[in-house]
C-alpha cells in the first residue's frame, strides 16, 4: 500500500511541463498519439470520455489525451468554467474506474501509482473544446497483463467450475490462490502489488493477492470487490488489502494474504467467508477503508452477512504448494474452523499470535562497536530473528536467529561506526512448518 504515495517528484515535473505547452497543441497531440478511437472522433459526454480512458488503462497506456467537446454548466452559477472542468475530469476518472461486467476492469484497474490531469483547448460559450490530458501510471505492464490472461485461462480450465455452486467456486479459487503462492516482503516492487505477481510468479503482497482473488472470482461470475485500507494505529505496519465476495444477496470477508501461511501450517480458513454486524473484520480493526472514486455508498450496495458462512467441508481441495526455506510475514490467529483435526487446533500455537511482534525492543550502543538488544518475551515463541542494516529500508540487512524463546538478550559484535536500524520478530516452530510474526518497529542507534 505504500506504493500509492510514490513518484511525487515525477508528477510535479509532469504538471510543470504540461502547463508550459500551448493550449492549441493538445488536440493535435491527440491525433498523433495513436488513440484508441478513430482519429478525429470527439467525445461529447463524460461517459464517453470515461470509456476511452478505461480502454487506455486496460492497455496499460500511462499518458494519453482524450479529444472532447463537453458542455460545462458553470458551478453554482458563478461562471467558473475552469473549476467545473476540473471536477468533470475527476468525474470522468471515477467513471473509468467504476465496476463493469468485465473482470479486468473495475477494482482490477485500481493499481494506480499516481494521478495528474490537465486540459488544453478553448471555450465556445459553455462548451469546452480540446483535449483532456491524463497521466495515470499503473503498476503492471501490457506484457504482464498478457501473461495474466494466459494464466487465468489455464487456472480456470484446471478448476473446472462450470455447474458448481457459488460457494464451491469461491472455495476452489481461494484454495488455489492460498496453496499456490507465498507472501513477498519486497513491498517496493511495483510487480509485487499486482495479480501478475500471484498468478504468474506465485509471490506478491496483499494488493497482489486482492487483485488475483478479484480477477479469478469475476472470471467465475462471482461478485467480488477489493478492500483497500490505511493503517490507523500509527505503528510500523503498512496498509492492507483483502476482498469481499457475494453468496446469494449477502457479502462475506476473505483475506487470502493472511490465510496463505495458515494453509501451509494445515490451519486453513482463518479468514474465509467471515460476516460482520458492524462492518469490522476480525483482527483487521486497525485498518480504515479507503473509498476511491467517490464510492461513499459502498456498504449500502454491498450488505454484509451478520454471521460467518457455515460450510461443512473445511479441508482444502488443492494440494499444498512446496514450502520455501523461509516463510514471509503474514499475520492472524483465530480459532481453527469446525472440523479441523484436534492435532492442529489453536492450542498447537501455544498462544503465539503472528500479528504481534516482540514488544519493547531496546538497543544500547556498547563498547568496541557492539549493540546490546533486549526485548520482552513473546508468548508461544520458539525463538526470535533479528535483522539490522545501515539503511532505513532494511535493504542488505543481516539476520541473526535466536533458537530459544526464553532468550531475551543478544549482543551483536563487529559493527561499523555508523547509524544502524534494528528489528526483531518472533517465530513458532510447528511439526512441519515455521510461523513468523510481523517485524517490530525499527529502532535506530549510532554505534561508536
Amino acid at each position: 500500500m505504500r506504493r500509492r504515495n510514490l513518484a511525487k517528484c515525477l508528477l510535479i515535473l509532469f504538471v510543470a511541463l504540461t502547463l508550459l505547452l500551448p493550449a492549441s497543441t493538445f488536440a493535435a497531440d491527440q491525433m498523433e498519439s495513436g488513440g484508441l478511437k478513430a482519429a478525429g472522433e470527439v467525445c461529447t459526454t463524460e461517459a464517453g470520455a470515461a470509456e476511452v480512458m478505461r480502454a487506455y488503462l486496460v492497455k496499460r497506456v500511462d499518458e494519453f489525451y482524450i479529444p472532447v467537446r463537453l458542455k460545462m454548466n458553470p458551478a453554482s452559477g458563478t461562471g467558473d468554467h475552469e473549476e467545473y472542468l476540473e471536477k468533470a475530469m475527476d468525474r470522468i476518472r471515477d467513471l473509468a474506474f467504476a465496476e463493469t461486467d468485465k473482470p479486468y476492469e473495475g477494482d482490477y484497474l485500481n493499481q494506480v501509482k499516481g494521478y495528474v490531469r490537465e486540459s488544453g483547448g478553448y471555450w465556445d460559450g459553455d462548451y469546452f473544446v480540446g483535449s483532456l490530458h491524463y497521466f495515470c501510471p499503473l503498476m503492471s505492464t501490457e506484457a504482464q497483463e498478457k501473461a495474466v490472461n494466459a494464466a487465468v485461462g489455464k487456472i480456470m480450465k484446471e478448476l473446472a467450475l462450470d455447474g458448481k455452486s457459488e460457494y464451491q467456486k469461491i472455495r476452489a479459487i481461494y484454495d488455489y490462490i492460498c496453496s499456490h503462492s507465498t507472501y513477498d516482503e519486497n513491498i517496493d516492487s511495483d510487480t509485487s502489488h499486482t495479480a501478475y505477481a500471484i498468478l504468474v510468479k506465485g509471490t506478491g503482497v496483499c494488493e497482489g493477492y486482492a487483485s488475483a482473488v478479484y480477477r479469478l472470482m469475476r472470471e467465475a461470475g462471482i461478485g467480488c470487490r477489493c478492500i483497500f485500507t490505511n493503517n490507523t494505529k500509527g505503528n510500523d505496519l503498512a496498509g492492507h488489502a483483502w476482498n469481499i465476495v457475494r453468496i446469494g444477496k449477502l457479502w462475506y470477508y476473505v483475506d487470502a494474504t493472511w490465510d496463505t501461511d495458515y494453509y501451509k501450517a494445515k490451519l486453513p480458513y482463518q479468514y474465509f467467508l467471515k460476516g460482520s454486524k458492524d462492518r469490522s473484520y476480525v483482527e483487521h480493526e486497525e485498518f480504515k477503508m479507503i473509498f476511491f472514486y467517490g464510492e461513499t455508498d459502498f456498504w449500502e450496495n454491498h450488505p454484509l452477512s451478520p454471521t460467518d458462512y457455515l460450510y461443512k467441508d473445511p479441508a482444502p481441495v488443492e494440494p499444498l504448494a512446496p514450502e520455501k526455506k523461509e516463510d514471509p510475514v503474514v499475520s492472524g490467529n483465530n480459532p481453527a474452523p469446525a472440523g479441523t483435526p484436534a492435532s492442529v487446533k489453536k492450542n498447537d500455537l501455544g498462544g503465539f499470535n503472528r500479528r504481534i511482534p516482540p514488544q519493547k525492543l531496546k538497543v544500547k550502543a556498547g563498547k568496541k562497536r557492539r549493540a546490546v538488544l533486549t526485548w520482552k518475551k513473546t508468548p508461544g515463541a520458539s525463538g526470535y530473528q533479528i535483522r539490522y542494516s545501515v539503511r532505513k529500508n532494511m535493504k542488505s540487512s543481516k539476520k541473526v536467529t535466536i533458537k530459544k524463546g526464553s532468550t531475551l538478550k543478544k549482543v551483536i559484535k563487529h559493527l561499523k561506526k555508523k547509524k544502524y536500524y534494528f528489528q526483531i520478530r518472533a517465530f513458532r516452530v510447528l511439526k512441519d512448518h515455521t510461523l513468523y510474526s510481523v517485524w517490530s518497529p525499527k529502532v535506530a542507534r549510532k554505534i561508536r
